[in-house]
């Protein structure tokens, strides 16, 4: 998926804006940027991505208090990979709900092995378990929002949101995206990056719900 699922569904996070769908992506390739760690889907087609970038120092989060609150009421509970424990048991169960959500993404392709999942989204510098943020309902994880940390580059990127069918339109991909945010905001970045699928119009539209803005890169 850090594919994301923008607003309550599953949101690509790979984003940008008309005036910014300049990268290109083919077949098993990954864009050639600094947030392209993670690489996440395989596309059949080439693809235009939207780009959008964040400025974390201009982000104000109690525009989204009602939506945290309305998440939080919705008996799930957040928590992130850190807490309860990176473990070879968590990254498998961190990849079935990838790869679930990942489905409903614009124009994927087959979602990657297991192995090449570890290979390219955990066992990478820049991955950090605490941008590994869960949503959580009665033990199962139903949602996920993911950020990698790229400091030569001085950026962080949502690599992916996704939150389960049954459990959408609960204000959850916001919710565990205002709390990436304040994760990038944490670990002292000032931009945090996104890509997206030219037809995944709610993730888009979240990120600019947000405050992303387009980005040429």
């Amino acid at each position: 998926m850090d594919i994301t699922e923008s607003q309550d569904g599953c949101v690509c996070h790979s984003q940008a804006g008309p005036a910014a769908r300049t990268q290109t992506m083919r077949g098993g390739h990954r864009p050639k940027s600094p947030q392209s760690g993670w690489g996440r889907y395989r596309f059949a087609d080439v693809v235009d991505w939207v780009r959008l970038r964040l400025d974390i120092e201009k982000f104000d989060d109690s525009k989204f208090a009602s939506s945290l609150d309305q998440a939080g009421g919705a008996g799930v509970d957040f928590t992130t990979m850190a807490e309860l424990g990176d473990t070879t048991e968590h990254h498998r169960v961190l990849y079935e709900l990838n790869k679930t959500c990942s489905a409903d993404i614009p124009g994927r392709g087959e979602f990657y092995t297991y192995p090449d999942y570890i290979t390219r989204r955990i066992a990478v510098p820049s991955y950090d378990p605490n941008g590994i943020i869960l949503a959580v309902h009665d033990g199962r994880w139903v949602g996920m929002t993911a950020t990698s940390l790229h400091p030569v580059d001085g950026v962080a990127f949502s690599e992916m949101t996704g939150v389960l069918r049954p459990f959408r339109g609960r204000k959850l991909s916001l919710a565990l995206k205002v709390r990436a945010i304040r994760f990038v905001r944490s670990a002292g970045y000032r931009w945090l990056v996104a890509f997206h699928h030219p037809d995944n119009a709610a993730a888009i539209a979240m990120n600019r719900r947000l405050g992303f803005e387009d980005y040429a890169g």
